[in-house]
C-alpha cells in the first residue's frame, strides 16, 4: 500500500560526502544480466547477513521471516530519527531568533549608535528569524502527523494520540494559537512584526543600581486588526490585555510543541526499543562471525547472485537516534525561563 511505498524511501541514508560510504548497495556478485522483475519473483530467494562494502562472499543465512523483522525495524527507525530531525531544525530555528534578540541588546548597549536604518535591520531579522519558526513548526506538525500515521496506521490509537496533543495545546495555550494565526498572516498579508522596544532602563540588584537593556519585538493590535488576522485570537489578546510582545508569544508555542514532541517520545518508546534491539541483534551477529567492524547489510540473493533487495545496518544512525531524543526535555517549561548576564 501507500504507507509502505512512503516507509520504504527511508531504507537508504543520504550520502554525505566526506563521510565513508561504505554502506554502498552490492554489485552482482559473479557479474551476471540482472534478472526482470517477473524473473526476480519467480526465482528462488536466499536471504542473509554479510558486509556491504566487499560483496556477500561471507553470508549468514537467516529466513525470509527475519529478514522482513530487519527491513521493518531499519524502516520505522529511520522513520523516528526523522521525525527527531525536524524537531531539532524546529527548535534551533527558535534557538537563532532568541540568540539574535540578545545580540541586538548587546550592540545597543556597546555601541549606542542606533540609527532608523540599523534598527530596520533588527526589524527584518526578527521577522525572517520568526518566519523560519513558524514555517518550521508547520512542518513539524503536518509531517510529524503523517510520519506517525504511515508507521501505525492513520486509524490507529497513535495516530489518534497525536491529533489529540496537538489540539489539546492549541485548545489551551494562548500563545500557541498566536502564532498559528501569524503563520497564517504571514504567508497570506504581512510580516508580524511592527515594532521594536529599546529598553535599556535602571533597575535595582542587591542594592545596587544597574541599568538593564532589553529587546521587545511587538506586534502592531491596530494593524492586526485592520487585515485578515484571526479575529477570535485577536479579540482573546485585546480583552485580556496581553502584551504584544512576539517573544512571550514564541515562548508558549515552543513550549506547546515541544511537550507534543515529549507526547510522542513516549508513545513510540517501547516499540522504539524493540526495534533497535532487532538492529543490535544484527551487529553483534557481524561483529562475533564475520568481523564487521563498521556495519553490516541484510540482503535477498536470487539464483544469479544479484541483489533485488539490500538493507544496510550501521551502529551510527542508531546512536545519532538516542542523541537526538536525549536533547530538548525539559524545554515545555520554556515560558517560564529566560536568561541574563546579571551579576550580584
Amino acid at each position: 500500500g501507500s504507507a509502505k511505498r512512503q516507509l520504504r524511501k527511508l531504507l537508504f541514508y543520504p550520502n554525505i560526502y566526506g563521510v565513508p560510504k561504505w554502506y554502498t548497495t552490492l554489485p552482482p556478485s559473479h557479474g551476471q544480466p540482472q534478472l526482470r522483475i517477473a524473473q526476480v519473483s519467480a526465482s528462488k530467494m536466499t536471504y542473509g547477513i554479510t558486509i556491504a562494502s566487499i560483496g556477500d562472499a561471507s553470508f549468514i543465512t537467516i529466513s525470509a521471516e527475519e529478514f522482513e523483522r530487519i527491513k521493518d525495524a531499519k524502516i520505522k527507525l529511520m522513520a523516528v530519527l526523522e521525525i527527531e530531525e525536524k524537531f531539532d531544525l524546529f527548535m534551533e530555528n527558535y534557538a537563532e531568533y532568541e540568540r539574535d534578540v540578545l545580540c541586538i541588546s548587546q550592540k545597543q548597549m556597546l555601541r549606542g549608535d542606533g540609527t532608523w536604518t540599523t534598527a530596520m535591520d533588527d526589524l527584518l531579522l526578527l521577522n525572517r528569524r520568526l518566519v523560519n519558526i513558524v514555517t518550521a513548526g508547520r512542518l513539524y506538525r503536518d509531517q510529524v502527523k503523517h510520519d506517525i500515521s504511515t508507521m501505525y496506521g492513520h486509524e490507529s490509537v497513535a495516530a489518534n494520540d497525536v491529533e489529540t496533543a496537538f489540539r489539546r495545546e492549541y485548545d489551551g495555550v494562548l500563545g500557541y494559537r498566536v502564532i498559528e494565526a501569524l503563520r497564517n498572516h504571514i504567508q497570506h498579508e504581512a510580516l508580524p512584526i511592527r515594532n521594536l522596544h529599546y529598553g535599556p532602563e535602571r533597575v535595582s540588584v542587591g542594592g545596587r543600581e544597574l541599568v538593564r537593556f532589553t529587546l521587545t519585538p511587538e506586534l502592531d493590535t491596530a494593524a492586526l486588526r485592520s487585515s485578515g488576522f484571526k479575529r477570535a485570537v485577536l479579540t482573546e489578546i485585546e480583552q485580556d490585555q496581553v502584551s504584544p510582545n512576539v517573544t512571550t508569544f514564541l515562548r508558549s508555542f515552543v513550549g506547546g510543541l515541544s511537550r507534543v514532541h515529549s507526547d510522542i517520545r513516549r508513545l513510540t518508546e517501547s516499540d522504539l526499543q524493540k526495534w533497535e534491539l532487532q538492529i543490535q541483534r544484527v551487529l553483534l551477529l557481524g561483529r562475533e562471525q564475520l568481523f564487521a567492524r563498521v556495519g553490516v547489510a541484510a540482503v535477498a540473493r536470487d539464483e544469479c547472485g544479484n541483489h533485488p533487495e539490500v538493507i544496510e545496518v550501521f551502529e551510527e544512525f542508531v546512536q545519532r537516534l538516542g542523541a537526538l531524543r536525549r536533547r530538548y526535555l525539559n524545554v515545555g517549561s520554556l515560558n517560564e525561563w529566560f536568561l541574563s548576564s546579571e551579576t550580584t
